[in-house]
């Protein structure tokens, strides 16, 4: 599967299904920093970060694995990202001292 197939695939990744699918993907070794990010939003990351993970269960843990590896440096910065987030939001999450790399985009070499 090339990189363009997962952006592709994760655009019109139904988040009502299973997340088998999120899992396999995010375990592509072409998965970078800038999908995992993107997943991570598109997932409802923002709410995980501001509300807590508190509640147990499949979204839950998918967020949070997909949180300790993009902290861990599991992706590699391989394309440009823009984090999909209003000023606000990054104040709050500056605030609440979330790492970075949840707010900040990264433009490439």
């Amino acid at each position: 599967m090339t990189y363009e197939d997962m952006q592709k695939q994760i655009d019109q990744y139904n988040w009502d299904d299973v997340f088998e699918f999120v899992k396999n993907l995010l375990n592509e070794p072409l998965c970078d920093l800038a999908l995992a990010i993107k997943i991570f939003y598109l997932g409802d990351g923002y709410g995980f970060l501001i509300n807590g993970n508190s509640c147990q269960n499949a979204w839950n843990t998918l967020m949070q694995k997909l949180y300790q590896d993009i902290l861990a440096g599991k992706y590699k910065n391989n394309h440009p990202y823009e984090i999909p987030l209003t000023k606000v939001q990054v104040y709050k999450m500056k605030k609440m001292n979330i790492p970075p790399v949840f707010y900040e985009g990264y433009e490439g070499d």
